[in-house]
C-alpha cells in the first residue's frame, strides 16, 4: 500500500510506520485523517482517553512504592495515570513530562481533585533524561513502559539522572514490555475510553528491528477530521534493562512479571537501587526518606518514656492479663513484660533492652519494626480496615494468594486457604485431607499420622496431633484418629502403614521439629515420599516454624525430591505483625474439590483480611529485596562457628540447621538437664542480656535472618555468661 502524498512530510512518515490496517484506514479517510504523534497537543487527548481506563500495572507498581516512605518523582507522568494513585498514598509527588499536552491534561485532572492532592503535586515540563532538581526522592517511577521511548543513549542519560536524584536507600521502579509473538505480528484491539468513546487500537511488533508501533483512532468516526494518534517505541527486554542498569551502577533488587497485558506481550516491573551506596543495616531498617539513616543500635523510641519503673506487680496470678505458659509466680513480673521492640532488640518494663535470640518466637525473621511492612499494614488499615473471605473475596487476599502460589511453585501448587494461626491451619489441613479422600470415594481414610516430639499447636485438632504431652488427657483431647511415630524412624512408620495404610488420610511432619530443632533426614524424607506413592495418603509439610528462610531455603520442603500435597505457613508469613496462617494446596488436591463442585467446610472471620494480606505481600517483597534467604545462610555459617567453639561441661550437643538451632544441656554428673531446670537457664541468659527459648532439655537459638556478625557474637557471649551464672563454672572463651 502506497502512503498518501498529500500529507505533510512528518505525517507521511507517521503513516508509513503505521500497522497495515491503520494505513488502510487513513487511506479510506482521505483528507479527513489527522495523523499526529500520540504525545503532541492533539494526540495526547486521545491517549489520555484510552489510557485512563487501563489499570494494568498500576496496582503492582504502587504496591512497590508504598514500601519506601518519602517523596516520589514520577517521570514521563503523562496525564497522571500513576501520579494520582501516588498522591492518594499521601506522598509528595513531582510529575515530569516533556509533552505540553499531557501536562495540561494532568493539570486539569488535578483541578478536579481534592485540594489535599493538588497541594502535594508539583508539575514540571522537562526531558526526563536531563531533568534536574535540588531535591532527592525516596522513589523514582517510570511506568507505562515509558523506558521504550528512549534509545540506548537516552536510557544511559536517564540512568545518570536517576542516580543523581535518588535519596539514600531510595528505589527506582520502572516497567517494560516483552513480546511473546512472532516477528511482524499485527493485531487490533477494541477500547472504550474514559469519555465513553469507542476506539480501535492497532499494534505491530517488530522485535528484530527492536520496535513497536501503535495507533489509536475512533471506532466510529463522525463527520469532519478524524484523529489517528500514533507512536513508534523501542522494544527493550527486561534482561537488557537489567544489564544496562548494572552498567550504570543501579542494582536490580526484584523483578515482577505481571499478568498478561495482551495476547502477545507481558509487562515486567523492575525495582533497583544505587549499587555503590551502603545497604540498609542488618536489622532490616531502611534509611529514612530524608537521607538520614536510622539508628543501627535498635534502641527503642522516646515513646518508651511510658514504661513502668521497677518490678512492681500485683499478687501472683491475680493481674487481669493471663499470659500463656507462665506459672503464676512468673505472671506480672516487669522483667517479662515487653514494651517495645526494634530491629533485633526488645525493651522491657523497667528499662532493660535485650538482644532477641528467638526472632519473637521465630515470627520476626526480618527483625522487629520493618518499615516497609509497617507502611503496608498502615495503608491497608486506612483503605480497607476489615474485609473477609467468608462467603466473599477481597482484592488483598487475591493478590496474596497469587503471590504465595508463585512463591511456593505454581507448577505444583494451585490454591491458598487463609487461616489465623499455625494450630488452626493444622486443623484445616486435617479436614481438607479427609474431605479430599471422601471426594475420591474413599471416606474410610480418617487417620492422621504425626511425629512424636512434633508440635502443631493447641487448638483441639492440632493439640491432638502434637506429639508431646501437654496434658491432652486432662483436657479431653480426642486422639482416636491420630497416630504418632518416631521422627526419622522409617521402620515404625512402615509397620504402621502396613497395618492401617488404607485408613490414613495424611501424614503431617515438620521438616525440622520445632521442639528440639530435629531435622528430618534425607533418607527418611525419601522413604516418606515412597510410602506416599505406595499408600496414597496426603503428605503435609507443617512449615509454620521452618518457612520463610528459617532453615536455608524459602521453605525447607523445597529441598525434598518431591513437594508435599499441602504446605502450611504462619509465623514468618507476616514477619509477626498479624495473626495469620495459610494452607497452600497442590493442583491435585485443589482439582478434586473443583471437579466435584465441593465446598470445604472451614471459615474464620479474621482470616485473609486486608491487613493480614498486605503484611504477607510486604513480607514477601522485603524477603526478596533484602535477599533474606541468603542473609540467613550467612548467619547459619556464623552459628556453626560459634557452636563449634562453645565448650562448656553443660553442653551435651547441638542440633538443627539454618537459623534454627538447639543446644542440649546436661548436669554435672552427665545426665540430661531436667526439663524443670530449663526455665532457670533461660532466666540466667536473660539476665546476661539475651532472650533465648526453652527447648527439650536445653535452649533454642532462633536469631533473625538479618543478624549481623556482631549480634551473633553478642548472643553467644550472653549464652556463655548465662551458663556460667547458672552452673557456677566459667565457659572457656
Amino acid at each position: 500500500m502506497t502512503p498518501r502524498t498529500d500529507l505533510p512530510r512528518q505525517a507521511r512518515k507517521l503513516v508509513t510506520d503505521l500497522p497495515r490496517q491503520a494505513r488502510q484506514l487513513v487511506t479510506e479517510l482521505g483528507e479527513r485523517a489527522v495523523v499526529c504523534d500520540m504525545y503532541d497537543l492533539t494526540g495526547s487527548a486521545v491517549y489520555h482517553d484510552v489510557a485512563g481506563t487501563d489499570t494494568h500495572e498500576v496496582r503492582e507498581l504502587i504496591s512497590l512504592v508504598r514500601r519506601v516512605p518519602g517523596p516520589v518523582l514520577d517521570l514521563a507522568a503523562g496525564s497522571g495515570r500513576l501520579t494520582l494513585p501516588l498522591l492518594a498514598l499521601g506522598r509528595q509527588v513531582t510529575a515530569v513530562d516533556l509533552s505540553e499536552g499531557m501536562l495540561a491534561l494532568l493539570a486539569a485532572r488535578l483541578e478536579e481533585s481534592p485540594a489535599r492532592l493538588r497541594e502535594r503535586c508539583t508539575l514540571v515540563r522537562a526531558d526526563m533524561r536531563t531533568f534536574t532538581s535540588p531535591h532527592r526522592f525516596a522513589v523514582i517511577v517510570l511506568g507505562t513502559s515509558s523506558i521504550s521511548l528512549l534509545d540506548a543513549e537516552g536510557r544511559a542519560a536517564l540512568y545518570e539522572t536517576v542516580r543523581e536524584h535518588l535519596a539514600p536507600g531510595g528505589r527506582f521502579v520502572l516497567s517494560t514490555v516483552e513480546l511473546d509473538a512472532v516477528d511482524g505480528h499485527e493485531v487490533e484491539v477494541p477500547f472504550v475510553g474514559v469519555s465513553g468513546t469507542s476506539y480501535r487500537f492497532f499494534e505491530r511488533w517488530n522485535p528484530e528491528a527492536g520496535r513497536r508501533v501503535v495507533a489509536i483512532c475512533p471506532a466510529e468516526p463522525q463527520d469532519g477530521p478524524v484523529t489517528v494518534a500514533t507512536s513508534t517505541v523501542a522494544v527493550v527486554p527486561a534482561d537488557r534493562l537489567e544489564a544496562e542498569l548494572a552498567e550504570a551502577g543501579l542494582a536490580v533488587l526484584s523483578r515482577h512479571a505481571l499478568g498478561d497485558a495482551g495476547a502477545r506481550h507481558r509487562d515486567i516491573l523492575l525495582e533497583a537501587e544505587v549499587a555503590d551506596r551502603p545497604r540498609p543495616s542488618g536489622n532490616g531498617h531502611a534509611s529514612s526518606a530524608n537521607g538520614h539513616a536510622s539508628s543501627g543500635n535498635g534502641h527503642a523510641s522516646s515513646g518508651d518514656r511510658h514504661v513502668s519503673s521497677g518490678n512492681r506487680r500485683a499478687e501472683p496470678g491475680t493481674a487481669p492479663l493471663w499470659p500463656a505458659l507462665l506459672t503464676p509466680d512468673q505472671q506480672g513480673l516487669d522483667e517479662l513484660c515487653a514494651v517495645s521492640a526494634k530491629g533485633v532488640r526488645i525493651r522491657f518494663a523497667g528499662g532493660r533492652e535485650l538482644l532477641c535470640g528467638t526472632s519473637g518466637l521465630w515470627n520476626t525473621n526480618l527483625g522487629y519494626g520493618n518499615p516497609a511492612i509497617t507502611a503496608a499494614v498502615s495503608e491497608a488499615l486506612s483503605r480497607a480496615s476489615y474485609l473477609n473471605v467468608f462467603r466473599y473475596e477481597n482484592d488483598y487476599a487475591r493478590r496474596a494468594a497469587a503471590a504465595l502460589v508463585e512463591l511456593c511453585g505454581a507448577d505444583h501448587y494451585a490454591r491458598v486457604v487463609f487461616s489465623t494461626s499455625g494450630g488452626a491451619a493444622n486443623d484445616l489441613a486435617m479436614k481438607l485431607a479427609r474431605h479430599y479422600h471422601a471426594l475420591r470415594g474413599d471416606d474410610r481414610r480418617k487417620l492422621v499420622i504425626g511425629l512424636r516430639g512434633g508440635y502443631h499447636g493447641m487448638t483441639f485438632g492440632a493439640f491432638a496431633l502434637s506429639g508431646e504431652d501437654f496434658g491432652q488427657r486432662l483436657y479431653g483431647v480426642d486422639q482416636r484418629l491420630v497416630r504418632h511415630v518416631g521422627p526419622n524412624d522409617v521402620g515404625e512408620l512402615t509397620r504402621l502403614l502396613e497395618r492401617q495404610g488404607g485408613q490414613v488420610a495424611a501424614v503431617v511432619v515438620e521438616p525440622v521439629l520445632g521442639s528440639g530443632a530435629v531435622p528430618l533426614t534425607g533418607e527418611y524424607v525419601a522413604e516418606l515420599l515412597r510410602l506416599r506413592r505406595e499408600h496414597g495418603f496426603l503428605l503435609v509439610a507443617d512449615e509454620v516454624a521452618t518457612g520463610f528462610g528459617r532453615t536455608g531455603d524459602f521453605f525447607a520442603s523445597q529441598r525434598w525430591p518431591e513437594p508435599p500435597d499441602l504446605l502450611l505457613a504462619s509465623k514468618g508469613l507476616t514477619n509477626g505483625v498479624s495473626a495469620a496462617a495459610v494452607v497452600v494446596a497442590s493442583r491435585r488436591v485443589a482439582a478434586a474439590f473443583t471437579e466435584a463442585g465441593a465446598v470445604l467446610a472451614h471459615a474464620e472471620t479474621q482470616a485473609g483480611t486486608p491487613v493480614t494480606c498486605a503484611a504477607i505481600l510486604a513480607t514477601i517483597g522485603e524477603m526478596r529485596r533484602l535477599d533474606a534467604v541468603a542473609l540467613g545462610r550467612r548467619v547459619s555459617v556464623l552459628l556453626d562457628e560459634e557452636l563449634a567453639a562453645l565448650r562448656h561441661p553443660m553442653v551435651a550437643g547441638t542440633s538443627g540447621m539454618g537459623c534454627f538451632r538447639a543446644i542440649k544441656l546436661r548436669t554435672p554428673d552427665g545426665a540430661e538437664l531436667p526439663q524443670a531446670e530449663v526455665p532457670a537457664v533461660v532466666a540466667a541468659v536473660r539476665r546476661a542480656g539475651a532472650v533465648v527459648h526453652p527447648g527439650v532439655n536445653g535452649v533454642q537459638l532462633v536469631p533473625a535472618l538479618t543478624y549481623t556478625g556482631a549480634e551473633v557474637s553478642e548472643l553467644f557471649g550472653c549464652l556463655r555468661a548465662g551458663l556460667s551464672a547458672y552452673s557456677g563454672r566459667e565457659v572457656p572463651a
